[in-house]
């Protein structure tokens, strides 16, 4: 972890919309906040009066610095002087995702212990494209394309059926319900991934669910 040494050491970035402080490690950890809200700048945290008292462990930066930083913020400290103006700071090579007519298209972002794929195309762009509980959609993982359909949560199909839906993260994950789509797809972080809503017709219904969640709670 780069930043766990010198002369990397935790950054603050100071993002344009809404105007929030976010101090992080500079590893790219918030490379998709960036590309969400916009940078007004970024810092590196060096005035040690934003640290926690006492001294600092190379490999506990989270109680040393972040925190400390991040609550002083909060409470009013001003920002612009945890330390210099940088624009080094490291971002991940991740395309943002997109809406292209009845298509969404992005890439794997998160790839968890059971095999669910999160892409990093997010609720609002689920929106902007209109699916509603039960839509059919097709979906592509790398260069593999199956039919899958739109749902709440993996229980809303049968057992070994794909789907896809909105995640806590507010992400859409690609599934198989009790199976790995990681394995199914031979997906890896990066994997693109395109999404395209069906004609209507065939639409897929569960009794018992409601209409799905398309935004924070």
């Amino acid at each position: 972890m780069r930043w766990l040494a010198p002369p990397r050491w935790p950054r603050a970035l100071r993002s344009g919309r809404p105007t929030a402080s976010s101090p992080s490690p500079d590893n790219g950890l918030l490379t998709l906040v960036m590309q969400e809200f916009g940078v007004a700048s970024v810092r590196h945290v060096t005035n040690p009066a934003y640290w926690r008292p006492g001294p600092i462990s190379y490999s506990f930066h989270g109680r040393d610095i972040f925190t400390p930083t991040a609550a002083r913020i909060a409470s009013g400290w001003p920002a612009a002087e945890v330390g210099p103006e940088i624009t080094d700071y490291i971002t991940l090579d991740i395309t943002p995702a997109r809406r292209e007519g009845s298509t969404l298209r992005g890439e794997v972002v998160l790839i968890d212990f059971y095999g669910n794929l999160q892409a990093n195309i997010d609720a609002g762009l689920v929106r902007e494209l209109g699916l509603s509980y039960g839509d059919r959609v097709r979906v592509t993982v790398g260069d593999k394309t199956v039919e899958s359909v739109f749902v709440n949560t993996y229980g809303d199909v049968p057992e070994g059926d794909h789907l896809i839906f909105l995640a806590s993260t507010d992400l859409l994950e690609v599934s198989i319900n009790m199976g790995s789509a990681q394995e199914f797809f031979q997906a890896d972080l990066g994997s693109p991934v395109v999404i395209e809503r069906l004609p209507e017709g065939g639409r897929f219904a569960h009794p018992s669910r409601g209409a799905p969640r398309t935004g924070p709670a």
